[in-house]
Order: C-alpha cells, then sequence, then structure tokens
C-alpha cells in the first residue's frame, strides 16, 4: 500500500535524543533555544516554540483576549484541533464558507459575516493542506474591521511574511507526520512583536525562565500562564530534522508538478491551484464526483488515499452554521486526498498517476 503519509525521521536523531536523556537536563533549557534560532532564521521571523500547534492556538487565545460569549469567525474545514480550543473558551464560533478552488476560508464569506454580525473578535484561517490562504485579501479586512487573524498554519513549513498592518498570529505544528517532526508533538508560533515578551512568559506559567537561578521561587506572577513550553528532547528531534523537513517540502513541490502535468487534460478530476510560492504541498487535495467509489478504486489498486479531516461543524459538540455553507457542501463531497509526500519513489509516482488518469478514463 502506497501511504498518504508518513514520519520524516533523521537517522540521526535516536543518538541525538539519548545525548539529551543523558545529560541530567531534559526540559526547556539549550536545545530549545538552538531550535528557535533555526526556525527565526528559516522563517524569517521571531519565533516562540511550544508543545503542540494546539497549544500554540490556545496561547494565542489567550492573548487575543478571548472568552465566553466572544464571538470568532473560523473555517470548518480542518482538524478539529483548529476549533476545539474556541469551544472549550466558551466561544461562539460563526462558520464561513470555503473557496472551491482552494478549500482555505472565503475573504468575501469573511467580510459578509462582519457585516452582518457585531462585536466579532477575531478571524480564525487555516492553510488547507498547506496552501496559504487569501492573506492580502484578508489583511485589507482585518484593517478595516480592526479584528485580529489567528491563522492556524499546522500544514505549512515554508518562510512566512510577518504582517505588520494588523494584528496577525500564526501557529505551525511539528508533528509526527508533518513536514518538520518533532516526535511526539511540537509546535511554533510567530505573534505581533509587542506580544513577544509577553507569550513567552505566558507559555511557562507566566514566569521568564531565563533567570535560572530564581526561575520558580524568586518571581511574582504577574499573569497566570501555561505549560505549553517545548522540551529539550522535542527541540532536538526537531534540530535533527531540520534539513528534512526542508527536503519534504521540495520533494511535495516536485510530486505536485508531475500531478498537475499528468491530471491537465482529465475531465472529471480537478486539481488544486499551483501557486508554488504560496503551497507547502502537505497535501494534494484533488476533486472528483463519487468520491466514495474514488476511495474505493485506489485502495483496490493499493493506494492510500483520504478526506483526511472532517468538516467541524457536523460534529455534536460543535456549534451548527447558521447559514448554509454552499461551498462547503460542495467541496466535501467531492474532495479526497491522493500521496504526493517526500517518501513516493518514481515508480510509486507513476503508479498513482496511472491510477488517477484510470479512474477518469473510467468514470
Amino acid at each position: 500500500m502506497i501511504s498518504l503519509f508518513k514520519v520524516n525521521m533523521s537517522p540521526d536523531a535516536p543518538a541525538l535524543v539519548a545525548e539529551v536523556l543523558n545529560s541530567g537536563y531534559v526540559g526547556q533549557g539549550p536545545k530549545v533555544l538552538q531550535f528557535e534560532k533555526l526556525l527565526d532564521e528559516y522563517f524569517k521571523s521571531r519565533v516562540l516554540t511550544v508543545s503542540s500547534c494546539t497549544h500554540g492556538l490556545d496561547l494565542i487565545y489567550h492573548l487575543s483576549g478571548l472568552g465566553a460569549g466572544d464571538k470568532v469567525i473560523s473555517s470548518p474545514l480542518t482538524c478539529l484541533a483548529t476549533n476545539t480550543g474556541l469551544v472549550n473558551r466558551g466561544v461562539e464560533i460563526l462558520w464561513a464558507d470555503v473557496d472551491p478552488d482552494t478549500g482555505c476560508i472565503d475573504a468575501n464569506d469573511v467580510e459578509d459575516l462582519l457585516c452582518k454580525h457585531k462585536k466579532v473578535r477575531a478571524i480564525q484561517v487555516v492553510d488547507w493542506g498547506g496552501r496559504e490562504c487569501s492573506e492580502d485579501a484578508l489583511e485589507a479586512i482585518s484593517r478595516e474591521y480592526g479584528v485580529p487573524i489567528i491563522e492556524d498554519a499546522a500544514h505549512v513549513f515554508k518562510p512566512k511574511t510577518q504582517r505588520h498592518a494588523c494584528l496577525w498570529y500564526t501557529a505551525f505544528s511539528f508533528g509526527p507526520i508533518k513536514h518538520l517532526c518533532c516526535g511526539g508533538d511540537g509546535g511554533a508560533i510567530i505573534v505581533p512583536p509587542f506580544e513577544y515578551e509577553r507569550a513567552k512568559l505566558l507559555r511557562w506559567y507566566g514566569l521568564d525562565r531565563s533567570k535560572f537561578e530564581s526561575m520558580r521561587c524568586g518571581q511574582d506572577l504577574l499573569e497566570s500562564g501555561y505549560r505549553y513550553n517545548m522540551s529539550d528532547i522535542a527541540a532536538t528531534i526537531g534540530i535533527a530534522n531540520m534539513e528534512r523537513g526542508k527536503m519534504s517540502v521540495q520533494r511535495a513541490t516536485e510530486h505536485a508538478k508531475i500531478y498537475k502535468e499528468a491530471f491537465c487534460d482529465l475531465k472529471t478530476v480537478k486539481t488544486p491551484e499551483h501557486e508554488d510560492d504560496d503551497n507547502s504541498w502537505w497535501l494534494y487535495d484533488i476533486r472528483t464526483p463519487r468520491r466514495d467509489l474514488f476511495e474505493k478504486f485506489m485502495a483496490a489498486r493499493s493506494i492510500a488515499v483520504s478526506q483526511v479531516h472532517r468538516r467541524n461543524d457536523v460534529m455534536s459538540s460543535m456549534p451548527k452554521s447558521v447559514y448554509r455553507l454552499h461551498e462547503l457542501d460542495r467541496y466535501e463531497a467531492e474532495h479526497c486526498c491522493i500521496p504526493v509526500g517526500w517518501w513516493l519513489d518514481q515508480d510509486e509516482i507513476i503508479q498513482v498517476t496511472e491510477a488517477v488518469r484510470d479512474w477518469d478514463k473510467n468514470l
């Protein structure tokens, strides 16, 4: 079976982790600082590591002052982790429709919701599959309405342009099957510059860990925080995998280009937009009629495919949409992800392309 996902782990990681385990210091320490420096250089922004993307988002919710009764516009096409933190804080989620070409949040629908609902506190967007959302349009909306943007970039591993014209927060995931893997979990956030020091304190209870001699007993707690910091173990795995993460994006981009050429003449299969500069290609999300039969068709050819995530607004614990999400209804009925990752060899790429072409021919 050709896998849809695979752990991207450096063979050097076990020995490097063993050094940390035997060092007597496994919590947040010098390895986290080293990893953050690498991330700063790569993302071209000041980065704070966190224990997971989910925790990073929750920390951003705290920074944004989100709480019970507040309204947040969000996308339902995403991992549950994107929205469970909002639900747990008692936030009222207003679901926005998706762009039918990308699966990302529809900026026009976001603006419509802002016009219909007063006192919206934030707009949460998702870079679906690694494809960056319509950032210029969303930035303009954020400036006009004075509402911050919270970007779930869990599928992205590419340098980001830090936007200073509006309040823009970003959370990344370095989970087990992401481009950059930190082991069991791990993540990072980029926050507006004036929030950096506050976020740095809040990720570890609200205390300054740089004051090693008195970091627990010699400080006053001015604002209660969380245990959302990364360990040196996770950071060491991240350091070991840093170059592999870059390679993963490069290989996935190369495979996406092959698919673009191979599928350009298909009649029933719609491929994603190919804006490689804005896409990490964590997913290659095609659209085709009879998706359920397509999944069986590909499984019979030993190729794993999946929708990966179920739309959040149909879950029992999630709020229901006040408005009909027409584009998402159509998107969900047809979309399915095929393997695109770094592990695919030439024969497997050919196997996938031939299977999709056979499906199109026989449908």
